[in-house]
């Protein structure tokens, strides 16, 4: 049983054969991620210096984020590569080329 359903068995909703046979935009992408959770993204904060390699990536997630609401909303999404290649040694600046 998908988490849509079982939430509404967990609110003690009484589900009809038409629960069990539609299917939602949010059955298809599942849920809006909690990248906050995400134990890579605490890692990375935890992480000193960084700077701009942590906005790119920051960058990179909120466009992920925003084209899950505009999928959501049945909106057209943006379409960007997601290759990047970070150089430069630790604590000196950091390049980064965005391929496209």
């Amino acid at each position: 049983m998908d988490g849509r359903l079982s939430r509404l068995l967990l609110a003690g909703i009484k589900l009809t054969d038409y629960d069990y046979r539609v299917i939602t935009r949010g059955d298809s992408i599942g849920e809006r991620p909690h990248i906050e959770d995400f134990p890579e993204i605490i890692e990375l904060k935890a992480m000193v210096g960084l700077r701009l390699v942590k906005e790119s990536i920051y960058n990179i997630i909120n466009l992920a984020l925003q084209n899950y609401d505009a999928e959501m909303r049945g909106d057209p999404i943006q379409e960007i590569s997601l290759h990047r290649v970070f150089l430069g040694n630790p604590g000196n600046i950091i390049i980064i080329y965005h391929y496209y």
